[in-house]
């Protein structure tokens, strides 16, 4: 029983021996905050997960000492041994009481670990010569394929990142980008978080199909990377908007927002560096990279469904009947898209070595941004957007400190111009603190 139902139980038994209410009341009050619903008990499942996989380590290592001098026959049933032993006691520790489903969900992950080894030591029994990023994806659909019929969102992180793996592999290794994984990636797995609501398992989907995209996006041209990342950023983005819109997944909207301005952010402030831009957005002839039709869908594709998705945004709330004051964006966000458009605008920009054309308009919007956060929290009162943009405002102030200012009178200059904002956005917080905590005392 959670710490607050307990509480209510108590009270309402109190009142009902004082007479305040009777007993009927009393149920019907407590019938108005039921006990939620059991979560995954996350602190078993890592503690037990870490000693099966210590175990299950330990089992594997003691036979591979002898490894050499067992019979084929005897390595293969001691792997599909050890794989469906593994399996066999998770199920059975799910099917069982509630207590123990952190320690089935440990089982079976170790049983699916079991799964990836024997299909790696299976080939090497057998001298099978294959594409090694296959067993990843053979690996990563046996994971899925146990994960929507337990179902177990522990069993969806697992496939998820292994279908990252395939992917990256495949576009890393072999230049063989796999162009549709990443959305194959978000289809598998977030609409089994949505049915085991899961962040957790959200999160890793999200995160997973973002570092495949990149590197996909890197094998198919090198000045693809960080403007596929920007726009893959702003359609996060605009994802977390349409969640807080539609009640998507409860919490899940900042996992959406929260991994998109990652993106935007880093993209953009690896190029305010003028060196760096030029390198990342510019066309190099020695880079083999033909700007070909190919090419030009790689660019378009994803910043055409960031559009869409800010589209959808911008007209969500009428459709719903939401207040202006809860669209569930802020006009900020719109930075992101910005950004992505910029970053396209300039594949058709001929770029010179060391001139500030492209890194001037990134540390624009960071600026802008970096303003725009701290007015907000100043204005409202509250840290985290204060914080966000204090912390963008002073890195921001210190690369530009390294690269552009020579004269140390320059360099002063901009340490006493930053430092008087930060002391000014300091004032203005302190004092929307002290009035928005003397509305709320008014207000009681």
């Amino acid at each position: 029983m959670s710490t607050n139902v307990r509480w209510l139980r108590e009270q309402t038994e109190k009142w009902v021996a004082q007479g305040v209410v009777s007993a009927d009341q009393a149920a019907r009050i407590r019938a108005f905050y039921p006990e939620p619903a059991a979560g995954l008990p996350w602190a078993m499942l890592i503690f037990s997960g870490l000693g099966a996989v210590v175990v299950g380590l330990g089992v594997i290592l003691l036979f591979a000492y002898n490894w050499d001098a067992l019979p084929r026959g005897v390595k293969l049933a001691v792997i599909l041994g050890a794989w469906g032993a593994a399996h066999g006691a998770g199920l059975w520790r799910l099917r069982g009481d509630v207590r123990w489903r952190g320690l089935g969900e440990a089982l079976g992950l170790l049983g699916t670990m079991m799964f990836g080894a024997a299909i790696w030591l299976i080939a090497q029994i057998y001298n099978i010569e294959e594409h090694f990023p296959n067993g990843f994806l053979y690996w990563g659909l046996g994971a899925l394929a146990l994960a929507w019929a337990l179902p177990s969102a522990v069993q969806g992180l697992m496939a998820a990142v292994l279908l990252a793996i395939w992917s990256g592999s495949e576009a890393a290794g072999f230049g063989a980008p796999v162009l549709w994984a990443p959305a194959a990636i978000l289809a598998a797995t977030v609409p089994l978080a949505w049915r085991q609501n899961s962040v957790a398992l959200l999160f890793v989907a999200v995160a997973a199909a973002s570092v495949a995209t990149w590197i996909n996006a890197g094998a198919v041209g090198s000045d693809l990377v960080l403007r596929t990342g920007l726009s893959l950023g702003a359609l996060w983005v605009a994802v977390g908007a349409l969640s807080r819109q539609r009640q998507w997944l409860g919490q899940g909207a900042w996992v959406w927002s929260g991994l998109g301005w990652a993106q935007v952010l880093l993209a953009a402030y690896l190029l305010s560096f003028p060196g760096l831009a030029y390198e990342l957005l510019a066309h190099h002839e020695y880079s083999g990279v033909e700007r070909d039709a190919f090419w030009q869908v790689n660019l378009w594709l994803p910043l055409g469904v960031a559009i869409a998705a800010w589209a959808a945004v911008a007209v969500g709330g009428r459709d719903v009947g939401i207040k202006p004051s809860e669209v569930g964006w802020r006009y900020e966000d719109w930075v992101t898209l910005a950004a992505a458009l910029v970053a396209a605008a300039l594949a058709y920009v001929p770029l010179e070595r060391g001139e500030w054309l492209a890194s001037g308009l990134f540390n624009l919007l960071g600026l802008l941004l970096a303003v725009a956060w701290m007015a907000r929290g100043c204005r409202e009162g509250r840290w985290q957007p204060t914080l966000a943009g204090t912390v963008l405002f002073v890195a921001l102030a210190l690369a530009r400190y390294f690269d552009l200012f020579e004269s140390l009178a320059w360099r002063g200059l901009v340490f006493l111009v930053a430092g008087g904002a930060l002391f000014a956005t300091g004032m203005q917080y302190t004092r929307a603190r002290k009035r928005r905590d003397a509305e709320k005392g008014g207000a009681s």
